[in-house]
């Protein structure tokens, strides 16, 4: 299984999302020029929302203008960074009036034990689960009541390949991290996180058939898969949604896998 976010991106989000948001509301995305976050960027901006994309990689940037009527403001920051972080809640401050939903996406992996070391950890750790967390302490006040925090984890947290240590491990914190922080902002803003399994954000890939079929839904996830979820849980309507994780994977961590077992082998390496 590839891991959740590629570097390329899709373009078929709008196409299947299929919802439109009635009224305009303040979003702040993490890790919004690549990945899921794109798309979710993207999708947002064509809905005429106010957006706010986070991400330290000026490629591939989305333009102000992008979408037919959002407005979508793009900082160049280090999620890892505790002064960048700092400027960020700052030009939210000064350029909203308040804050809707923060959807913490930005993440990083840089390996585990046998290939990463003390220092890519704590990146990790600062980018995938510390930013999280700081970024919502220091916008508190400014949500609106009702605001949502949409934290998106892995399926990583649950089940692992081998050296991914630093990546798997911020994800079962950062899926923590979200029940603990809906019980401190009861009443005020709901905190709820996605993980999603295998979301394939490159465009025109081709994959094999096996590799579509041994998700119980027959299909590898998509952008827009994410982007239904995100609505769902951030719309007003599902208010006793709180402190929960969803995962998003097509059924595929639910499998019982066995050598021998329904058409499934292992070949040791």
């Amino acid at each position: 299984m590839p891991h959740n976010q590629s570097t390329t991106d899709m373009n078929y989000y709008s196409e299947e999302v299929h919802f439109v948001l009635e009224s305009r509301r303040t979003w702040l995305v993490t890790g919004g020029n690549r990945g899921i976050g794109r798309a979710l960027v993207q999708y947002l901006a064509d809905q005429a929302q106010r957006v706010f994309l986070v991400d330290r990689d000026e490629s591939g940037f989305l333009p102000a203008n992008v979408g037919s009527s959002g407005q979508v403001t793009y900082i160049q920051a280090d999620l890892g960074i505790q002064a960048e972080l700092d400027r960020v809640q700052e030009v939210v401050r000064e350029e909203s009036e308040g804050l809707d939903v923060l959807v913490n996406n930005g993440a990083l992996n840089l390996g585990g034990l046998m290939s990463g070391n003390y220092v890519k950890f704590q990146q990790t750790l600062n980018v995938n689960l510390v930013a999280p967390f700081y970024l919502t302490q220091i916008l508190i006040d400014h949500f609106v009541p009702g605001g949502n925090v949409i934290n998106i984890a892995s399926t990583r947290a649950f089940q692992s390949q081998a050296d991914t240590e630093g990546y798997a491990a911020s994800k079962g914190g950062l899926i923590a991290l979200t029940h603990s922080m809906a019980m401190t902002l009861r009443e005020r803003i709901r905190v709820n996180s996605i993980s999603p399994g295998w979301i394939e954000t490159r465009s025109g890939l081709e994959h094999e058939p096996a590799d579509k079929v041994q998700h119980p839904s027959g299909r590898i996830g998509r952008p827009s898969d994410v982007i239904r979820l995100v609505l769902f849980l951030s719309d007003p309507a599902n208010d006793f949604i709180n402190g929960e994780n969803i995962i998003l994977d097509g059924g595929m961590s639910r499998q019982m896998v066995y050598h021998g077992d329904e058409g499934w082998s292992f070949t040791p390496s």
